[in-house]
C-alpha cells in the first residue's frame, strides 16, 4: 500500500513540474509513474487466493432396495431379468487447499445439478478462513 502512496505522490510533484515548466523531461515522469501507478493499483486490488479442491474416492458401492412394479407376479429363476431399485453409494475426501500466501476468506461450496433423489451428506456451505499453504478435509457421501 505505501508503494501505491509514494507513486501518487511522485505523480503530483511530477504534474507540478510540468505545469511550471513545460518541459518533456516532467511529461515522461508523468506517463511513467502513471504507468507504475496504475499497474500496482490493479495489482494490489486483483491479487487473489489460490484454491485448490482435490478429491479421493474411499469407499463406493451398491445394493439392493427390491424389486420394481413392473416385474410379473412371478419371477422364473435363470429365465427373467427382473428390474430391481439399487441404492448408489459414493464417499469421497474432500480436501481444500490454499495454495499462495494470501488468507482465504469467503470459501463456500454449493450442490449444483443434483440427480432428483440424491442425498448429500457432510454437507459444507460456507468454510472458515484457511491461511497460507493450509489444508482443509472434508468427507462427502453421495447416496
Amino acid at each position: 500500500m505505501i508503494t501505491v502512496w509514494v507513486e501518487l505522490i511522485v505523480l503530483i510533484f511530477f504534474v507540478i513540474w510540468y505545469f511550471q515548466n513545460k518541459e518533456i523531461e516532467p511529461l515522461i515522469g508523468i506517463i511513467v509513474t502513471f504507468g507504475a501507478f496504475t499497474t500496482s493499483v490493479i495489482l494490489k486490488f486483483s491479487k487473489r487466493p489460490r484454491i485448490a479442491l482435490h478429491y479421493n474416492k474411499t469407499h463406493w458401492g451398491r445394493s439392493p432396495k427390491g424389486y420394481t412394479s413392473n416385474n410379473p407376479p412371478i419371477i422364473r429363476v435363470g429365465i427373467d431379468n427382473p428390474e430391481q431399485y439399487w441404492e448408489l453409494d459414493w464417499n469421497y475426501e474432500l480436501e481444500i487447499r490454499n495454495n499462495s500466501n494470501l488468507t482465504a476468506y469467503d470459501i463456500r461450496i454449493e450442490y449444483i445439478n443434483l440427480p432428483p433423489k440424491t442425498f448429500v451428506k457432510g454437507e459444507i456451505g460456507k468454510i472458515e478462513p484457511i491461511q497460507p499453504h493450509e489444508n482443509k478435509i472434508f468427507k462427502i457421501r453421495f447416496n
